[in-house]
């Protein structure tokens, strides 16, 4: 069996221009003789791409959770989402999409939302409700965190208190 020109004893090519003239002269032909298949009609059943996002289509889809301030988590970072109006409750899920091109976009509804990236996790708060009968609203205060020198800090599990030791 004759090798075609160009080709080196380790079964390679010894440039681009010896292996891409094989494959146009010899191989495409062969190939084309052992897998073509004739059509059953003549006409062109494509659709037109005309009217389609093909961007949205071809994107990455995952669903995630929206916290009650409206900020969702996606690949490690945060996101604040902007509601469509004023009285739109910040709870639910929402469809985020990532381009191909590596645009996010976060959908609900089928309607894109604004959003803004946050630097950092937002901050949790606890929400405490007035015990008297004509309240108007709840107190927001911060979680409380003990300080480093707490109790609570220096117990080691199976040693007893940390005053008895």
């Amino acid at each position: 069996m004759s090798h075609p020109k160009g080709w080196t004893n380790g079964g390679t090519f010894s440039d681009e221009e010896a292996g891409n003239e094989f494959l146009h002269s010899r191989y495409c032909d062969q190939i084309n003789q052992k897998f073509a298949v004739a059509p059953r009609a003549r006409a062109d059943y494509h659709r037109s791409a005309a009217g389609y996002h093909l961007a949205s289509i071809f994107c990455i889809e995952e669903e995630r959770s929206v916290t009650t301030d409206g900020t969702v988590r996606f690949a490690n970072q945060y996101y604040q989402l902007q509601p469509l109006h004023k009285t739109a409750v910040g709870k639910g899920t929402v469809l985020v999409g990532r381009y191909l091109n590596g645009e996010l976009h976060f959908g609900y509804r089928d309607r894109d939302l604004p959003y803004t990236l946050l630097p950092e996790r937002p901050k949790p708060k606890t929400v405490i409700k007035k015990k008297n009968k004509n309240r108007r609203g709840a107190q927001v205060i911060e979680q409380y965190v003990p300080p480093a020198n707490h109790v609570w800090r220096s117990f080691q599990f199976g040693k007893g208190p940390p005053w008895a030791r």
